[in-house]
């Protein structure tokens, strides 16, 4: 693990939350952070690239070629009016096609003899986020990437605008490598002052291994596995910080944006599993601590970010709740629908 250097007094940072993930909610992982660096006194900037990066594609000059094609290029205001109208989902066949139009929109917007790229999957047929090698060329030749339009269009404004010496890229999901890897070689050609820093669960995951070597080192000037809050903080010159639990900031989440019918806001009641026993999971294969509050902090926290970002849903993301919490969860009434 890289042993992590303290900013020079900047106070400033941009997250970037990379395509390809799901569209129907914000990312939970870059909430965390802008809450803790804002609550310690670091001003940050967070972009959702994937929901940006998804609609980009979509809103695109597409070429229909064939009847399917035509008909949803047509209506793709009408498609997207509809996965966000909750009476689409009483018709199950309606909604299937309304998912397969858009699918077929993100199809007309790449090339799909190298790239498939849907609501839920992000493929390039001559590179494989499994190889290391694979990755640092999809970096080293970011402007074959179907999203480098958007890092060009969207994402330079926001990276010249915002003078920050430091770029934090959240690498959640396999989907999002290759991509990941492509915006940070972008960054480096355009930006190369600046500093990335990267992680999230598959970062985690990565560093996990006994095997791991940090092949990217070239590219990435730091990386952080686990519960990134303290590292990062520690990194931006506000060491000896201890605090784990913050209530997610999702001013960054544009309600309109995202593909749903309400609006779902990702929350944490603990952080670990205390059981850490399935062979499947990778909390079993990760060293990071089980950690939670009393139950009764936890439901008030929840409630604070119901009364300050009005979600039509909290959508709960433990890999496992507490029995205390689930007691005083059962007691909070109609005025918390939650999902898991």
């Amino acid at each position: 693990m890289m042993v992590l250097e303290h900013s020079q007094g900047h106070n400033l940072m941009i997250l970037l939350f990379p395509p390809v993930a799901k569209p129907c909610e914000p990312p939970a992982g870059v909430a965390y952070l802008a809450a803790a660096l804002m609550e310690n006194g670091i001003d940050c900037h967070v972009v959702d690239a994937s929901i940006q990066g998804f609609d980009y594609l979509v809103q695109q000059d597409l070429s229909a070629t064939d009847s399917w094609s035509a008909r949803a290029v047509k209506n793709r205001d009408a498609i997207l009016a509809d996965l966000r109208n909750p009476r689409l989902y009483a018709n199950d066949d309606r909604y299937h096609q309304r998912v397969y139009d858009l699918n077929k929109l993100l199809s007309l917007a790449v090339d799909t003899t190298r790239f498939k790229v849907t609501l839920s999957d992000y493929t390039d047929r001559c590179l494989s986020p499994l190889r290391s090698r694979d990755l640092m060329e999809s970096a080293n030749t970011c402007h074959h990437n179907p999203f480098f339009s958007f890092f060009e269009d969207r994402l330079r404004p926001v990276l010249s605008r915002w003078d920050s010496p430091w770029v934090g890229i959240s690498l959640c999901y396999l989907n999002q490598a290759l991509v990941s890897f492509a915006l940070a070689g972008w960054i480096k050609q355009h930006f190369g002052e600046k500093k990335i820093v990267m992680g999230g669960g598959l970062i985690s995951s990565w560093m996990s291994r006994p095997d791991f070597t940090h092949p990217f080192s070239g590219l990435i000037d730091h990386m952080i596995p686990g519960e990134g809050e303290i590292p990062l903080l520690d990194l931006l010159g506000k060491s000896g910080t201890t605090r784990r639990h913050y209530v997610p900031d999702y001013h960054f989440a544009d309600r309109q944006a995202y593909v749903s019918p309400a609006r779902v806001l990702p929350f944490r009641t603990t952080i670990g599993c205390y059981w850490r026993k399935c062979r499947f999971c990778p909390e079993k294969a990760e060293t990071r601590r089980y950690s939670t509050q009393r139950a009764s902090q936890v439901l008030a926290d929840t409630l604070t970010l119901t009364h300050r970002f009005n979600p039509d849903t909290i959508h709960f993301i433990d890999d496992a709740v507490t029995p205390a919490f689930l007691k005083v969860l059962a007691g909070a009434g109609p005025e918390l629908p939650f999902t898991w």
